[in-house]
């Protein structure tokens, strides 16, 4: 897995100095966080915009990997910059260091990099690589999940069987399955709280469910089918 940026652009000395404005070095210890001051982007990342005299078109890069072509070298466009310090808005070029993309996933406190440590699927069984009761399967974009057998084989049994509620199937990945079960609201805003969360169980497992949410959901189905029969 492999992420691609747009080149860095050839900065003249005055974008140089421009750039260097807008970071905050007055740290009180020598190895303090140099601090960006400019446009943070959503995702909590600094964010600036220059000019690119050769394409004759304005850049929007990410501001830590400007500064990374400042005072080290233009970043590869296969490469992505990562904080040593864990710091998003730091630009201090020593808490700085090129890492591949998927090793600066992996060295990350992110979903995919504890769900890639997991030992164990929910159900406690062994998800080793390696190991009979793991299958390895590689989505369209290369993505490597593990799936645990014995959860598999369970679920398929208990169908064959007709039993109503199967166990949960384990899968380790980058699925949103993983991100879903760390919400503490719904998309609307409501709290998963134990009065308003709905536990709903399918052949894929049991997932979370607002009861807020179904209730409106009900309402304006029935008001669809009403003014449906009205006309």
């Amino acid at each position: 897995m492999t992420r691609h940026y747009n080149p860095i652009p050839i900065l003249t000395e005055a974008q140089r100095l421009a750039l260097i404005s807008k970071i905050d070095r007055s740290g009180k210890h020598p190895d303090d966080c140099w601090q960006w001051m400019g446009t943070i982007s959503p995702n909590g990342y600094g964010k600036a915009r220059v000019w690119d005299s050769t394409a004759k078109v304005m850049v929007t890069t990410s501001a830590h990997r400007l500064v990374w072509a400042v005072f080290q070298s233009p970043p590869p466009t296969d490469k992505d910059v990562d904080h040593r310090c864990g710091n998003r808005l730091c630009c201090r070029p020593s808490h700085l260091r090129l890492l591949s993309h998927v090793d600066n996933i992996m060295a990350s406190t992110g979903i995919t990099a504890r769900n890639a440590q997991a030992t164990e699927c929910l159900n406690g069984h062994t998800l080793l690589v390696g190991h009979p009761n793991v299958r390895v399967t590689v989505d369209a974009k290369g993505n490597e999940s593990r799936v645990c057998r014995a959860c598999t084989n369970e679920r398929m049994r208990r169908y064959r069987n007709g039993t109503s509620k199967p166990v949960v199937v384990s899968y380790v990945g980058m699925g949103s399955g993983a991100n879903n079960r760390e919400k503490t609201h719904c998309a609307r805003g409501h709290e998963f709280n134990e009065e308003n969360t709905r536990t709903r169980v399918t052949a894929r497992g049991q997932h979370r469910q607002c009861r807020i949410c179904v209730r409106l959901n009900r309402r304006v189905a029935r008001q669809v089918r009403n003014a449906k029969a009205a006309s």
